[in-house]
């Protein structure tokens, strides 16, 4: 376990502390949930299915056979026993107080995930951004709150308790498991090589706009955030237009700059109780003067609205794969950015070849 450990830190650089509602630890993470195979050691998210092939064009095959079923009545979050109901009132009131979450706004639950041969289907249902709030954002505030009075420190604990070693199921009712979509982007550098853009997140120091809900500092992936609800009724109307409304939003990339993007994976992440996660990468024909320039662009139009800003301005640059991981020794990576370059890496070979 020690040279695991070791290759971790070593590859992976610094790891993020402990916050007052969630711990970042990958190794607390990784022993919490012994029985659930991360997608490599010490990287804290459980794969469901990847939809990369052996090829290229297999790849984009299976990018193309995911399918969504929505369920009929919105989710409503499991409230039982009265202790639990009573902890997430507290989780609420306690993270907005701390400047954690400006507005509510509709988002997507998995219910469920029917893999097939040939396809996926996620069977989905509408949350809301507050339902997570008092679920998976909140799995290790130890404060003193209703819990206490069962016995229990944390609701990470709590659901420990009654699944051993395991994540609880997607169907689970007292834990929102709202989809998080996110996405690395590639561009070429000055010497011609594919490198990924890793932008920085707000650390929240300051401005409550700053305040981000979960990783803040360190540098993460492309764009990312919480899969909205949206009238579409295919995956890509759903979550594929989303994406690009993120990096649009977020860095201002447009989808005329993205030259591909595909779905790789979807996982489920230690940090937030098996959370679902749809990692993409994609490939952008833009320079890096010129992503700085939409980015700045971005955080303009940002200040401006009332919604969080997301980014610093300021990205990591490095010359390749191996100064990424040299970098990030010091730098560090967020634990979401860590998986999406897992995925995001075979994604270049494959395309590269």
């Amino acid at each position: 376990m020690l040279r695991d450990i070791m290759s971790f830190q070593e590859k992976y650089g610094k790891l993020f502390s402990p916050t007052k509602y969630l711990n970042y630890d990958p190794i607390f993470l990784c022993n919490a949930y012994l029985d659930e195979a991360p997608i490599a050691p010490y990287i804290p998210y459980k794969e469901e299915i990847c939809w990369m092939g052996d090829t290229w064009e297999e790849t984009q095959v299976a990018a193309n056979d995911i399918s969504v079923q929505r369920m009929p009545q919105p989710f409503s979050l499991a409230s039982y026993p009265l202790e639990l109901k009573s902890f997430q009132a507290s989780a609420y009131s306690e993270f907005k107080a701390s400047g954690k979450i400006s507005r509510d706004t509709n988002v997507i639950r998995l219910e469920s995930l029917e893999i097939a041969q040939e396809e996926t289907r996620l069977i989905v249902q509408k949350a809301k951004y507050t339902d997570q709030v008092q679920s998976n954002l909140v799995l290790d505030w130890a404060d003193k709150h209703a819990l206490n009075d069962v016995g229990v420190a944390t609701l990470r604990s709590y659901f420990l308790s009654q699944y051993p070693k395991k994540l609880p199921p997607l169907s689970e009712q007292r834990l929102a498991n709202t989809i998080g979509i996110s996405v690395i982007l590639f561009y070429r550098n000055s010497s011609g090589t594919y490198v990924p853009y890793l932008p920085m997140r707000t650390k929240g120091l300051i401005d409550d706009k700053k305040i981000l809900a979960v990783f803040e500092g360190g540098y993460t992936c492309t764009a990312s955030g919480a899969a909205e609800w949206s009238q579409g009724e295919t995956f890509d109307r759903i979550f594929t237009e989303d994406m690009y409304a993120e990096l649009h939003d977020e860095v201002g990339v447009e989808r005329n700059d993205v030259e591909v993007m595909l779905p790789l994976a979807l996982c489920r992440e230690f940090l937030r109780g098996g959370k679902p996660q749809i990692f993409y990468a994609g490939l952008t024909t833009l320079s890096e003067t010129e992503l700085a320039e939409k980015r700045r662009h971005a955080l303009q139009r940002q200040e401006a609205l009332p919604d969080k800003v997301e980014i610093e301005d300021t990205q990591l640059v490095v010359s390749d794969f191996e100064q990424l991981k040299e970098d990030t020794r010091i730098r560090g990576l967020t634990s979401e950015a860590i998986a999406g370059v897992f995925y995001a890496e075979k994604f270049m070979r494959q395309y590269c070849s």
